[in-house]
């Protein structure tokens, strides 16, 4: 006779593995239908609580800012509207994952592989970047107070493996509490996907930015007043809660077109734009802006240099400025600086007619300080 359903043990999932040892179930199920989704949504959530850009993963900064200006989209809007879509898949992969048993441990591979290979990209830049030091900076993957990627690396990888390791099955008696868990993860993926969506950015407190010491360079080491043509004679206009440029895009256009040009600090250098400058935009902390400087820009300089330094840093951890001969000026603090530093711009009469984001390139960095 067939067996009632009073005597089976386990109810048949379509694609999800059966006859597997009791605790192999228990684990396949607590692994794919709760760690992972408890993991993810907690990603999730703290870096909807922060709504900070600049916290997204460099590697996905690059490929949002390739893909903006592909299509010629507003990158700061655009670089919003795709942070706050990660979340939304975030929480919808969670959902995905409680309410669907068949479809649970196919999300949790694929979404845990796309982590481990943000983590990779990561990992690989910071050491490129700053050798060892550089391994262990956040990822972002949990917002600025999450671990550093080698440890996000290592839980994503254990929790890829169990995943692999344990099929998913569903015991019978796990039924009511399955559809109670069900309807809870369900209501609150929904409710935190249209938050993701419609949550303002989050707000900042403007501070007011010191002054540099533009009046201390002038071109061809001449003394004299700061006199600045153009839109640097009024006051900046309004600080943005931040702000996310690709460099390359300025190429060809007037650098007093750029928002992040116009909040650079006054004084500027007398006669600045004219004639031909450098500018680098560098952190205090930052080793390989440190490099940069030191190697190209701290002897007698024979094009005049602005070095904008970014605020969001660690005082405690600046480095010692190695160009004597620079003109110094920063941006305001407050906003958030989505800029991976350092970046060199060239600019003759005010033009930029070379940007270089990757220093690394020598190729693309010798044009910029060859570029007439």
């Amino acid at each position: 006779m067939p067996a009632s359903s009073e005597t089976r043990t386990d109810a048949p999932i379509p694609g999800v593995q059966l006859g597997v040892k009791p605790w192999r179930k228990v684990a396949g199920t607590v692994v794919s239908r709760a760690l992972v989704p408890a993991w993810v949504f907690a990603g999730a959530t703290f870096k909807l609580v922060e709504r900070d850009p600049a916290l997204l993963p460099v590697p996905a900064r690059s490929v949002i800012a390739e893909v903006g200006s592909a299509i010629g989209a507003n990158l700061p809007s655009f670089l919003m509207f795709s942070m706050r879509t990660i979340i939304g898949i975030e929480f919808a992969a969670v959902a995905v994952m409680v309410l669907f048993p068949k479809w649970s441990r196919m999300v949790a591979v694929a979404i845990l592989t796309l982590f481990l290979g943000v983590l990779i990209a990561v990992l690989v830049q910071g050491l490129e970047s700053n050798g060892i030091a550089g391994l262990l900076g956040d990822c972002g993957c949990f917002g600025s107070k999450g671990p550093p990627a080698p440890v996000m690396f290592l839980i994503d990888a254990a929790l890829l493996a169990a995943v692999v390791a344990f099929p998913v099955t569903l015991p019978a008696h796990w039924k009511k509490i399955e559809y109670r868990m069900g309807v809870i993860t369900a209501v609150v993926a929904i409710a935190g996907v249209m938050v993701a969506y419609s949550a303002p950015p989050k707000t900042f407190v403007p501070t007011p930015v010191e002054p540099g010491n533009g009046e201390a360079a002038t071109p061809g080491g001449s003394d004299g007043t700061t006199v600045v043509k153009g839109p640097w004679e009024a006051p900046p206009p309004p600080l943005e809660p931040y702000y996310f440029d690709k460099f390359e895009t300025w190429v060809g256009k007037s650098l007093a077109s750029q928002a992040i040009a116009l909040q650079i600090s006054r004084p500027l250098p007398a006669g600045f734009p004219d004639g031909r400058w450098h500018l680098v935009l560098y952190r205090a902390d930052c080793d390989h802006c440190h490099e940069l400087l030191e190697n190209h820009f701290s002897g007698e300089l024979e094009t005049p240099v602005l070095a904008i330094e970014i605020p969001d840093t660690d005082p405690a951890a600046a480095l010692e400025m190695p160009c004597v001969d620079c003109a110094l000026a920063k941006l305001p603090a407050g906003p958030s600086y989505v800029i991976t530093t350092p970046v060199l711009l060239t600019v003759v009469d005010g033009t930029v007619i070379c940007a270089c984001e990757n220093v690394d390139d020598l190729d693309r960095l010798n044009e910029c300080l060859d570029a007439k």
